[in-house]
């Protein structure tokens, strides 16, 4: 029988224990929760569309949305994340580590102010 895709989550983070969460898990955990969202519309994106895809061995949680009148794209994987930002359609990406909690959300939020 195939798992859900959240039940796969689930079992990815219990795997990892509630000690040693990297911040790609963390943000895995807020997805399950619905504070992901939440938070992202807190420092301004605007109706974000979450999707994960979660492969063995691919893991990237994506994110769409909309901050005034450009289009957001950010994408998370275990170890970087970018964002795309754009009237039309966000082509161009800026990287960025991901080594943080609090510092994905800076810099997301200061990327979404400068729009």
């Amino acid at each position: 029988m195939l798992m859900s895709k959240k039940a796969g989550i689930r079992k990815y983070l219990e795997a990892s224990g509630p000690d040693n969460r990297s911040t790609f898990r963390r943000l895995l955990s807020d997805y399950l929760d619905g504070k992901l969202s939440t938070k992202l519309q807190q420092i301004g994106l605007d109706k974000p569309e979450i999707t994960i895809d979660f492969l063995e061995e691919y893991k990237c949680i994506n994110i769409q949305g909309k901050c005034k009148r450009n289009y957001v794209d950010i994408q998370i994987e275990e170890t970087e994340f970018s964002i795309g930002c754009d009237p039309i359609e966000p082509d161009d990406h800026e990287y960025y580590p991901l080594e943080d909690y609090d510092s994905f959300f800076a810099t997301v939020s200061q990327k979404l102010n400068v729009l």
